[in-house]
């Protein structure tokens, strides 16, 4: 019978500016609750698949950001996602659900690394039971499982565990000759510098050349950091409150040069009155350009990630630094998992994390065949505009891993681009039959489809609403607290 694998990311149950999320009047979240965008998918999206082939069984990854450990508390964000996926019929019956963790439900994976290769033979006398990575396939033995995502799945229905990659996980096809396809998904923050911040600064304390970047290595050094910066703050009561006002204030932009300005202001006066530091003028300077750049070098790194960009998919940063993990960390692991003999002669790359959607062909000088790439886009607004790129995408991969992509709502100023299949497969449209399969699945739903669509737009619209009370919120308070002019 026909197996599909079906990938989703970037849904920030809990977020207020999740597009799951149900919010109250104040815009807070609404604990075990779904927005109307979250149920008319739902809808759509179950009568979309009952036109799939008969039989048809399907796999799940969720490709990171379900959970948002950053903008919600953990208990309300776990709430929403089990609600949500409970209302997704494939998941109850799913086969296999592998959970690869993103930047802002990080804390997830740091909770279960230590075990996570347990079943692999290991114990903790041993370098890898304490790896900061799993292999990037497997069976549940060899890679483990979350504890905690799969106690989300099992509230939606989810009869199995949620196995555990991170941050890379594949599915490949052999022939008599060797590797013939092989698909990698990845959360997709490693793509850029900010998720490697550690790395760089390490370089930049030491003065010497960084070692060949594996992602051991990122991980190992940076993991602490995405904790630090993207996925604790929802737990971290008063002090997470301060935070993630301090992060809308920073996403609607408003004033958010006064605001790096007065952090790095406190900072620097807290090394002079907690550090004995002599003062006099040249060390004083010192101090505050210390401040300064180190502020910029973090909180202004949040202001311009590759989500900020809003009318383009991919800067020209981003774009480097996606063929630079494909063609560096990710294919080293491949090697060192398969050996070098295993390397497909066709790469597939599924990521997320950026919330804007394509599929699209790039060149990556490590590999003799231009590589195909999707991006599943995001479930959330990430500022009061409207004209940009972002907007979600689902990924389907067929048995013989065809991929395609339902590209289920994107911006375009005024009005929301309605459900459309892309495939950036090396071969023509017509010729793909998982196209065919899923563009044929789509039409039979279409009426569901355009109750999602106009639902999508009620929805964004009272982002916007929420993204300018909060901004003027966060400036009162800054202002009353004198920390802006």
């Amino acid at each position: 019978m026909p197996h599909y694998t079906i990938v989703v990311s970037d849904f920030h149950a809990g977020a207020s500016n999740s597009l799951i999320t149900e919010l109250a009047e104040d815009y807070s979240p609404r604990t075990g609750e779904i927005s109307e965008t979250a149920a008319t998918f739902a809808v759509a999206l179950n009568q979309t698949l009952a036109n799939f082939p008969e039989g048809s069984r399907f796999d799940l990854i969720l490709l990171g950001d379900m959970l948002d450990f950053s903008l919600a508390r953990p208990d309300v964000s776990s709430n929403v996602l089990a609600c949500f996926l409970d209302k997704l019929d494939f998941v109850k019956k799913a086969d296999r659900a592998v959970y690869v963790p993103g930047n802002h439900d990080h804390a997830l994976w740091t909770a279960e690394r230590f075990g996570a290769l347990a079943g692999h033979g290991t114990d903790p006398g041993t370098a890898e039971f304490w790896s900061h990575i799993t292999p990037m396939a497997g069976s549940e033995a060899y890679l483990g499982h979350s504890t905690i995502m799969g106690a989300v799945l099992a509230q939606a229905g989810f009869g199995g565990q949620a196995l555990t990659a991170y941050p890379n996980y594949v599915m490949g096809r052999s022939s008599k000759s060797g590797t013939e396809k092989m698909i990698a998904f990845h959360h997709g923050h490693f793509i850029e510098d900010a998720y490697r911040a550690m790395t760089n600064l390490l370089e930049a304390l030491t003065g010497e050349p960084a070692p060949p970047l594996t992602v051991e290595l990122l991980e190992g050094q940076n993991g602490a950091w995405i904790d630090f910066a993207w996925s604790t703050l929802g737990d971290l009561g008063a002090i997470g409150t301060d935070g993630a006002l301090a992060q809308r204030f920073l996403e609607t932009g408003g004033a958010a040069h006064a605001f790096q300005s007065y952090l790095a202001r406190l900072m620097a006066q807290a090394v002079r009155t907690r550090l004995p530091i002599p003062s006099f003028d040249l060390m004083d300077k010192a101090i505050d350009y210390g401040a300064a750049g180190l502020v910029d070098y973090t909180v202004g790194a949040f202001s311009q990630l590759e989500r900020f960009s809003y009318q383009e998919v991919l800067s020209r940063a981003s774009i480097e630094g996606l063929k630079d993990y494909i063609g560096g960390p990710l294919r080293q692991q491949m090697i060192d998992d398969f050996g070098e003999e295993a390397l497909p002669r066709e790469l597939s790359f599924v990521f997320g994390h950026t919330h804007k959607p394509f599929a699209d062909q790039i060149v990556v000088d490590a590999f003799k065949r231009p590589v195909t790439v999707y991006n599943s886009g995001g479930w959330v607004m990430d500022t009061v505009l409207r004209h940009t790129v972002e907007g979600a995408s689902i990924v389907v991969i067929d048995d013989d891993l065809h991929t395609a992509a339902l590209q289920l709502y994107r911006l375009t100023g005024s009005t929301v681009a309605p459900p459309e299949v892309q495939s950036a497969d090396p071969i023509p449209d017509a010729d793909n039959p998982m196209y065919s399969t899923l563009d044929t699945a789509r039409a039979g739903a279409q009426a569901a489809w355009a109750k999602f669509t106009e639902s999508v737009d009620r929805t964004l619209a009272q982002r916007q609403d929420m993204y300018l009370a909060n901004g003027r919120t966060a400036e009162l308070k800054l202002q009353r607290q004198g920390k802006l002019p």
